[in-house]
Formats: structure tokens, sequence, C-alpha cells
């Protein structure tokens, strides 16, 4: 699937920012041990995250999906990223001074 070059330039920078505190490994999404993310990681956290959360497959569709919804984030991102414009770190979310989020702002 062909990237955006806004989505590429920050898929770069964060790739850079991860290589600096994660090594060389080359999966994009690493754990907090250095690992590439498991997909049963990644879905059980999903199905974790779907317990606090009112999301509803339409009618007839079964239990959502995280493969299903994988287009409407990429999406969402896309979008957040061309509003948020270019920044000087790889997160996708900043505080009010541009800088990465933290628990505190």
């Amino acid at each position: 699937m062909p990237l955006h070059e806004t989505t590429a330039a920050a898929l770069a920078r964060y790739l850079e920012h991860r290589h600096a505190v994660g090594g060389a490994d080359d999966h994009i999404f690493i754990s907090t041990h250095g690992h590439a993310l498991t997909y049963a990681m990644v879905n059980g956290t999903f199905h974790f995250l779907l317990r606090f959360v009112t999301l509803r497959a339409p009618l007839g569709q079964g239990a959502p999906r995280i493969l299903t919804l994988w287009k409407a984030v990429a999406d969402s991102v896309r979008a957040w990223l061309a509003v948020r414009g270019d920044a000087p770190v790889p997160e996708l979310f900043l505080n009010a001074r541009g800088k990465e989020m933290t628990r505190a702002g």
C-alpha cells in the first residue's frame, strides 16, 4: 500500500528515533523488551481495550476485529498527520509546546 509523503516522512523520523533507542531491529513497532510485536500481543491488547470502549461492528458482522479496523485507523492517522504538520519529535501526539506528550502534558 503506498504511503502519503507526509506519512512516509513521519515514519522515517519515528524509525530514526526508534533505532536510537531500540537498536537495529527492522520491525517498526517493538515491545518494551526490544522485540517485534507478535500478532498475539497486538490482538490480545486489542481485545483487552475493547472491554473499556463501546465499539460495535455493524449488525450481522460479529465482534469487532483488529484487521477490519486498520483502514479506518490508517485514514485517521494520515488525516491527523496532515493537520498536525511537521514536528521535531517522532511521536504522533504532541503537547502544547510541540514536544512529545507525557502524563503531565
